[in-house]
């Protein structure tokens, strides 16, 4: 779970995370939060313990990680068009789960279980959600079945394929 200790607790917020029991909240959890609260609660692909919410005179404030840039567009359409909000603020950051070392591993067996690819030298590096592909192969067929594999791998972003054909 995440901590609400980092966010502002003043009278005028309302602070809580939607899947967590231990609700801080100096005002009671009444009105436009209770109508954000259930609402977000309702969606099934909202990680409700992930976002903390934040008021302050009609303005939803979103804070927190999600796995997946759909996630964070649910949250916000989800709440945008409620009667009470005036607006929302969406501080919501996509974070991939999966580690780059593992990504790693995961697209060289990949790759090396393609018959088109395992007897290639390819070059594989992955930071955070971006893979960048590297070496030489004979044809444009091989250069496009590696990046194909590297957009298979979960939470990528990126693809920069800089492997160079010799045709």
């Amino acid at each position: 779970m995440k901590s609400n200790s980092a966010f502002n607790t003043e009278k005028s917020y309302v602070n809580f995370l939607i899947g967590n029991k231990e609700i801080n909240n100096p005002a009671p959890v009444t009105g436009l939060y209770q109508e954000v609260l259930l609402t977000l609660k309702n969606q099934w692909e909202i990680p409700g313990d992930m976002i903390t919410i934040r008021e302050k005179d009609g303005w939803i404030i979103l804070d927190g990680e999600v796995p997946w840039s759909f996630q964070r567009d649910a949250a916000n359409s989800a709440i945008q068009d409620l009667p009470s909000v005036k607006g929302v603020i969406n501080n919501l950051y996509v974070v991939s789960q999966a580690r780059d070392d593992k990504d790693k591993f995961l697209l060289e067996a990949a790759i090396s279980n393609s018959s088109i690819l395992r007897n290639l030298e390819l070059q594989v590096s992955v930071t955070d959600r971006e893979i960048t592909l590297g070496g030489s192969v004979p044809t444009e067929l091989e250069k496009n079945e590696a990046e194909r594999i590297a957009w298979t791998i979960p939470g990528i972003w990126i693809v920069d394929n800089e492997i160079v054909t010799a045709k």
